[in-house]
């Protein structure tokens, strides 16, 4: 059984709860968060990632824990922006 949960908000941020406590234990939000409400979030197989979607028509990756061997930074796309082909 999962002992964390995320939750999306209208107020732009994204939580990280601990189930068996009750407590949230992080706040993803401010400078590189969401610019409108967060519409859904994702874990990544892993569990030490996630993915976030927004009315800003972002989607973007976040780390939960820092791991010093992953190379990968924290990314947005914007969700108005055209592939090229």
């Amino acid at each position: 059984m999962a002992t964390m949960v995320l939750s999306s908000s209208n107020d732009e941020s994204i939580r990280l709860w601990n189930v068996y406590k009750g407590v949230n234990v992080a706040v993803f939000c401010g400078h590189n968060g969401h610019r409108g409400q967060v519409l859904s979030v994702s874990w990544h197989c892993g569990g030490r990632k996630f993915a976030s979607c927004g009315m800003d028509n972002m989607v973007k990756l976040w780390r939960v824990l820092e791991d010093e061997d992953d190379d990968v930074e924290d990314e947005e796309v914007d969700g108005n922006e055209k592939k090229e082909e």
